[in-house]
């Protein structure tokens, strides 16, 4: 015995009523039971997509630009999505940490750890200047102007000093570690003589 009906009317657009009457034509189905069905599956996606937000969570990562585009071009040639990879390598490494890997996943597992285990080599400290040899390329191109003066300074018998002077400083701005003797010496000089400094004297309670 079929359910209690009640009648709801409603006005929508021509276009969205011609478009509903051609699909309910379509289907076989009486405007009623079509309606019907179209509501029901309405509220019925809809409260699947709650579920679905409720129990996911999003999980964000920022990553260098060139390895992005390296996930790009390894999800557009394996035919994945974003999601899907994250989840892969999220069940494998927790598979792999209890010591109970799936085995659905070992097969794909296969790929998936090659890339995982690429080696990316950045500098220790992303805020380091760049270096050529053992010097920064801004005292590289102080030597090599001081080099070019020098030749032409001797060329024209005004004596060796500025040479002295160019190698010196290249000698000076030889890296170590990330600093230099000039370093040093600027170091101590702002110290002993350039920048004021401040002491606290006090006696612990």
């Amino acid at each position: 015995m079929a359910g209690k009906t009640r009648n709801l009317c409603a006005e929508i657009p021509l276009e969205l009523h011609t478009k509903v009457r051609q699909r309910q034509a379509e289907s076989g189905e009486t405007l009623s039971r079509y309606i019907t069905a179209l509501i029901t599956k309405f509220y019925e996606m809809e409260e699947r997509q709650t579920m679905e937000k409720e129990v996911t969570r999003p999980v964000c990562v920022q990553v260098p630009v060139e390895l992005f585009e390296q996930f790009k071009a390894y999800l557009k040639q394996h035919g994945m999505t974003q999601k899907d990879f994250v989840i892969h390598c999220i069940r494998q490494a927790l598979a792999e940490d209890t010591g109970a890997a799936e085995e659905p996943l070992l097969r794909f597992s296969a790929a998936v750890l090659l890339w995982r285990n690429k080696m990316f080599i950045y500098p220790e400290n992303l805020k380091a200047k760049p270096m050529l040899w053992l010097w920064l390329l801004r005292d590289i191109a102080v030597i090599g102007i001081g080099a070019l003066l020098s030749v032409l300074a001797l060329t024209q018998g005004l004596g060796m000093g500025l040479l002295v002077v160019t190698v010196l400083y290249a000698f000076l701005t030889i890296q170590v570690d990330g600093s230099s003797i000039l370093d040093f010496l600027r170091r101590a000089a702002r110290f002993l003589f350039l920048c004021q400094q401040y002491y606290e004297w006090r006696l612990d309670p």
